[in-house]
């Protein structure tokens, strides 16, 4: 306790709250590195056990074996989610994501442990997923754990949570920066940089444990590229256009497919075991749809596949997806969607290719770029598609095409589809990110900050002669009629000012402020800004009254308007977006 006090006294900043935090997230950063190790293992071990040890006792079946794998699979991962940790099921992100956003990022410890095994069991067998959703969710449960453990404020595990993710990302691809740009953009959707130390420091660690493991070659190897033309930048304007009806309907298939199998009349446990028959039905004419897929990428960039073939398994590969996620697979969507992205890619390559030969086109270039424009149209992660593809090349010159087609993709995709491959699942859970970012700021402030005392009013004696001209002079289109002591009465609007003179021309010298004064919608105080948006929901009125309660009567303090409000809210999205150049803690 003395050296601490010491150190505390000397070394002020080693103990420091951004200090600790760091330090845990360095602990994260070696927990999920080991953790991607450990999942990787398991994959290969459940790999060769599905399909080298298997096999083997299935020899009377012959080839016909391969059908039935995944279904035996199914019989093992399908208990594990249903009885264990049903958040395991699917492809991790958006579960992660949902803690995010309504539990303060507290995942349950469990949650990690039944989705390294469900999802290791799930892509072993010949599942249609990728192991990077399970490893981010492994990460994130990891760093909601420590940061539970060490009861952590909410921020503080959001961020360790977020590193966590990051250093699955890294481990997995060697990719440090991909894995810190995916955890900003996607998890936290948030650049700030006192958000940004824990998350770096992770990342590295995490990869630095994955090269001691794997190499330091990154997971996907690919070749040198050169931009042959300039000209040839249009060719892929047009495909990114080309990618987006290709994303939208591999978003959209995986939900109809999960309709579809929540519909069935069966047994929950029989679904993922129907979706396994299904899957080995479809590998047993094409293999290639089983597992990760990454062999698709390798041979699509280096132009090895058949042109027929990458053609055929690009519908294919959606329908193995769906049927493995929609029956209740577990396993990630980020490989799949570079998978579909290599594979289109390098099916338009070989045609320009072909249609254009003087031009020097290189089809793999094209697999290349749709590996990161698919993954950005999908996800709505544009910044790390791009950082990942740089790394995963080191090449400078494929960025001119990448940064191109990844914009035109993202941007098409977000017009006809808003919703991500991510954020769709929890739109149908109703949850809405662009809803509870929009809540979330307007929670943030209240009503007496934008309150304004000094307002037009008459008292309610007032006849109409003398509050026409009260209206004229005021700036909104209301007028709270109000007593000298502070009472309130209501609000008169100018439609009923011109109601009233339409069917009451002749008796408008009779009529007083009073008579017209309607109680609508008021707020308090000390509501917050949403709560304000609701009542203007539910109002003509462009001011709302702030009232309070003094005894018997209900006083004035002043009112708010609508372009308060929204000025208010303008006012503090600016501020998030500067705080985006802060210095860390």
């Amino acid at each position: 306790m003395k050296n601490f006090i010491k150190i505390k006294k000397h070394f002020p900043f080693l103990v420091s709250p951004g200090a600790i935090l760091i330090s845990t997230a360095f602990i994260v950063g070696i927990a999920g590195g080991f953790g991607a190790v450990l999942f990787r293992w398991l994959l290969d071990l459940f790999k060769d056990i599905f399909f080298q040890k298997i096999p083997l006792l299935l020899s009377f079946m012959g080839d016909y074996a391969v059908i039935i794998i995944p279904a035996i699979g199914a019989v093992f991962f399908g208990p594990l989610i249903y009885f264990f940790a049903r958040e395991a099921k699917g492809h991790g992100v958006p579960e992660v994501m949902e803690a995010m956003e309504l539990k303060g990022g507290r995942i349950r410890p469990a949650v990690g442990l039944v989705k390294s095994l469900a999802s290791s069991l799930c892509i072993g067998s010949g599942g249609s997923v990728g192991r990077e959703g399970p490893i981010v969710q492994i990460g994130s449960a990891i760093g909601s754990s420590i940061g539970q453990v060490l009861r952590f404020s909410d921020e503080k595990v959001k961020i360790l949570v977020a590193s966590g993710a990051a250093s699955g990302v890294a481990a997995t691809f060697n990719a440090p920066l991909g894995g810190v740009f995916f955890a900003l953009e996607v998890i936290l959707r948030d650049f700030s940089t006192r958000r940004l130390g824990g998350v770096v420091v992770a990342a590295v660690i995490a990869s630095v444990i994955a090269k001691v493991f794997f190499g330091g070659d990154p997971s996907i190897p690919v070749p040198p590229y050169t931009l042959g033309n300039p000209w040839e930048l249009l060719f892929y304007l047009g495909f990114g256009l080309l990618l987006v009806p290709v994303c939208i309907l591999f978003i959209r298939s995986i939900y109809k497919f999960e309709d579809a199998f929540k519909k069935l009349p069966l047994p929950e446990l029989s679904k993922p075991i129907i979706g396994g028959l299904l899957l080995g039905g479809i590998g047993f004419f094409f293999p290639q749809v089983f597992g990760v897929g990454y062999e698709n990428i390798e041979h699509a960039v280096d132009a090895s596949m058949p042109f027929k073939l990458m053609v055929l398994l690009i519908p294919l590969k959606i329908l193995a997806v769906s049927l493995t996620l929609g029956s209740g697979g577990s396993g990630g969507i980020f490989a799949p969607s570079l998978v579909l992205g290599a594979l289109t890619g390098g099916s338009f390559g070989y045609l320009l290719s072909h249609f254009f030969p003087q031009m020097g086109i290189e089809p793999g270039a094209y697999a290349l770029v749709g590996m990161g424009a698919f993954f950005a149209g999908a996800a709505r992660a544009p910044i790390t598609s791009i950082v990942l593809l740089f790394e995963l090349t080191g090449d400078y010159l494929i960025i001119l095409p990448l940064m191109l087609t990844v914009a035109i993709t993202t941007i098409t995709a977000d017009r006809l589809h808003p919703e991500s491959i991510y954020s769709l699942k929890l739109t149908r859970k109703g949850i809405s990110l662009r809803k509870k970012m929009r809540r979330d700021i307007l929670e943030h402030i209240k009503v007496h900050e934008i309150l304004k005392k000094d307002m037009a009013s008459v008292p309610p004696s007032t006849t109409m002669d003398n509050i026409l001209p009260a209206l004229a002079q005021g700036s909104y289109r209301t007028l709270p009629v109000i007593d000298r002591d502070g009472t309130f009465y209501g609000i008169i609007t100018v439609n009923q000012i011109l109601d009233s003179l339409e069917h009451m021309d002749s008796l408008k010298h009779l009529i007083i402020a009073q008579d017209l004064a309607q109680t609508g919608p008021s707020v308090k105080d000390s509501d917050n800004l949403n709560e304000a948006l609701n009542k203007f929901l539910e109002s003509e009125s462009d001011v709302l009254p702030v009232i309070k309660k003094d005894k018997q009567k209900v006083i004035v303090t002043g009112i708010i308007s609508r372009d308060d409000l929204l000025s208010a809210y303008s006012r503090e999205v600016s501020l998030k977006r500067e705080d985006q150049m802060e210095t860390p803690l």
